[in-house]
């Protein structure tokens, strides 16, 4: 990934500030995901907009092949880390550490909008019946 480019000599600089570019991408919209959510969203239960809903779209929704673009330009397999993400119940993921909190947050904030795809889709079958 971004420490193979930062390390490699062959790699021009062009190369690995672009790779360094969308590692940033990837990075803030994980760190979105882990917003915790208002008052509203946890009333709700669901995400009702802003960063974090932007990053499951990019993640899991309708920008997901940018997503996967951008994964595999710095050679991370977007399969496993969305299997990863989604399978997240301890506080250290790949040796990073991140809060209860944000974890919690991540989990409610994905099953919410899995919830959501699903009354979607099952919307859709019903009104082609």
């Amino acid at each position: 990934m971004i420490e193979f480019t930062s390390t490699n000599t062959s790699i021009d600089t062009q190369t690995k500030r672009c790779a360094h570019l969308l590692a940033a991408v990837l990075s803030r919209a994980l760190l979105d995901l882990m917003d915790r959510p208002t008052k509203e969203e946890t009333r709700k239960r669901q995400n009702t907009g802003g960063p974090a809903l932007s990053s499951l779209r990019f993640f899991f929704g309708s920008d997901a092949p940018k997503f996967r673009a951008y994964s595999k330009l710095i050679g991370l397999d977007p399969d496993l880390f969305l299997t990863r993400l989604r399978a997240a119940n301890h506080y250290t993921v790949d040796k990073h550490r991140f809060s209860a909190v944000q974890v919690r947050a991540m989990r409610m904030r994905i099953s919410w909008f899995d919830r959501k795809c699903s009354a979607d889709a099952m919307a859709i079958a019903e009104s082609k019946s």
